[in-house]
């Protein structure tokens, strides 16, 4: 897909937002999703890069309010304590997987999570 310097740097701060995550909770949302919708009628590829991003940031936060919901109710802190180590992992892994997509974006290539259109 032929893309210009600005659909590259845009598709890769997409895909960066997750980061904003750390600090806000879910400042990365927003980010992305604004992001789609601007691109959405501009550039096919900002569009699908910022769409990748947005549903992999649900796609985290709903695997981590489901630990956090479902540890409590299992046995109580004993697997509280198992699971919060699962949820650490979870986001480490979604982070790296989102900066690997943001290198992508700028080196102009197109880039797909696992189990979101991905290989």
């Amino acid at each position: 897909m032929n893309t210009n310097h600005d659909e590259r740097t845009l598709a890769a701060l997409a895909h960066a937002s997750i980061l904003l995550n750390l600090f806000t909770g879910v400042g990365g949302l927003p980010v992305a999703a604004g992001l789609y919708l601007w691109g959405r009628g501009r550039s096919p590829y900002l569009a699908q890069q910022a769409a990748q991003a947005l549903f992999h940031q649900v796609r985290l936060l709903a695997f981590s309010l489901g630990i956090g919901l479902i540890a409590p109710l299992l046995s109580g802190g004993v697997t509280a304590w198992c699971l919060s180590p699962l949820a650490a992992v979870l986001w480490i892994g979604g982070m790296a997987a989102a900066l690997r997509a943001g290198r992508a974006c700028l080196q102009g290539r197109d880039f797909r999570y696992r189990w979101l259109g991905g290989k």
